[in-house]
């Protein structure tokens, strides 16, 4: 009915509380299109940093301590050789690893009460490299790409292969090197938007290269657009709303962009004298400001704030930090408070708004970590896991155990209360929850 009619027709009261609901309809509706992949559960993870890409979850509650022995074990078996991260519908889980001694690259999806594989579809490959992108979960179907660049989009139930594209075939993608492509997709309205990838020491386009960023449809890998000029090596892109408008944000070694995702158009850029690398994703604090920090070296940690001028997006350097250093792995952030790995074994604090340092712990190797029930769980390399609780005055460790084997370099996953692990030879799973009556 058309607004003039309702004017006409309703009570003020019951008017307002119509205006109201429609804006929570429209604001509920645009929160799930921009920000996560289609028809997932809230408690899922369906893809590179779980539901909103910021290792961020709402789980069960946790755990406030661990027994003696670690959290309880639910199951654990053994796995090939990869740093692809591991996704969840909450029935079924999904990773890539390759088997020892082979070049091939396995999609492997487990039950997730029991880890017994469901099915496993296998990629043959004149490469060694490990899988270390992570897959996506979208809709009936999954979505992973492999250390050589093979896109692959496969029934979630089954494993039938539905479509398959080759990005340095068909796309002039550049071979990274190392264990490959490391870039996890992100899924945008139908279309999955992926940058091609460079080696960490381009400077500029490779010559030949078609378009740096390509967004495949979903239901058929057809090309729907190709774009910009960006060398982006490890750092996955991350999907923001700034001012109204949808935006993709890509992190390279000296800029930071980002991309209208409906045509691949260049909304803005700045750039930075950065002699290093950047692998994490950045932080978004949800309404104008990203934090990141480059592997280590002199490049540091920044702040970038973004504002709106004449309608358009333009970013600003709000403040630098020479001292924060991600070391490959990724943060997180709460109440205006960055929780970073660091150097020397230690885990920071950082002042979100300013960049301040505002507390070091020692005791925990380089990590990843997931915050989740007010708490921090953090997987240190060397398989250490460890319970804690941060603030903006400290951070408050409740118990550590070794769950895996050096060389964990995979960040975990959380779904409901079920922590994901793997190392270079297993995955395991984990109850991190609440202890129930009968086990106390």
């Amino acid at each position: 009915m058309p607004l003039s009619h309702l004017l006409a027709v309703l009570p003020i009261g019951a008017l307002l509380v119509f205006l109201a609901t429609q804006d929570e309809t429209e604001e509920a509706a645009w929160t799930s299109s921009v920000t996560q992949p289609r028809n997932q559960r809230d408690d899922a993870w369906p893809q590179w940093g779980g539901p909103l890409r910021n290792f961020a979850v709402t789980s069960d509650p946790l755990a406030t301590t661990w027994p003696k022995d670690g959290p309880p074990r639910l199951w654990h078996r053994p796995l090939g050789e990869g740093y692809s991260g591991i996704v969840s519908d909450g029935k079924l889980v999904f990773t890539m690893y390759r088997p020892e001694g082979t070049t091939e690259e396995v999609v492997i999806a487990l039950d997730a009460k029991t880890g017994g594989t469901v099915w496993e579809d296998r990629l043959k490959t004149k490469s060694g490299g490990r899988p270390s992108s992570t897959p996506l979960i979208a809709g009936d179907r999954i979505y992973a790409i492999s250390s050589i660049g093979v896109v692959r989009a496969l029934d979630k139930a089954t494993g039938k292969l539905v479509w398959t594209r080759d990005l340095q075939a068909e796309f002039n993608a550049t071979d990274p090197g190392g264990n490959g492509f490391c870039i996890s997709p992100v899924a945008y309205g139908d279309t999955l938007i992926i940058p091609l990838g460079a080696s960490p020491d381009s400077e500029e386009e490779p010559d030949g290269r078609d378009r740096s960023v390509i967004a495949l449809r979903m239901d058929d890998g057809e090309l729907a657009w190709k774009g910009g000029e960006y060398v982006v090596w490890q750092s996955s892109p991350t999907l923001i709303n700034h001012g109204g408008e949808d935006q993709v944000v890509l992190l390279m070694n000296e800029s930071i962009a980002a991309i209208d995702p409906n045509s691949g158009e260049e909304l803005w850029r700045l750039g930075f004298d950065s002699s290093n690398t950047h692998c994490m994703t950045p932080l978004w604090n949800g309404e104008d400001l990203f934090v990141f920090a480059a592997d280590g070296g002199p490049g540091g940690g920044k702040g970038i704030r973004l504002v709106r001028e004449g309608g358009k997006t333009v970013p600003q350097l709000a403040w630098v930090s020479r001292k924060m250093a991600s070391m490959i792995y990724q943060g997180v952030h709460s109440d205006g408070v960055a929780y970073m790995p660091g150097n020397g074994g230690f885990f920071y604090g950082y002042d979100l708004g300013t960049g301040e340092q505002l507390w070091k712990q020692g005791g925990i190797k380089s990590s990843s970590c997931i915050l989740a029930d007010g708490k921090l769980l953090i997987l240190a390399k060397n398989g250490e896991l460890t319970l804690a609780t941060p603030s903006k005055e400290e951070l408050t460790i409740h118990s550590q155990f070794q769950v895996a084997e050096p060389d964990a370099l995979t960040s975990p996953t959380l779904v409901g209360s079920t922590l994901f692990i793997r190392d270079l030879k297993r995955i395991m799973a984990f109850d991190v929850g609440v202890p129930s009556a009968t086990d106390r």
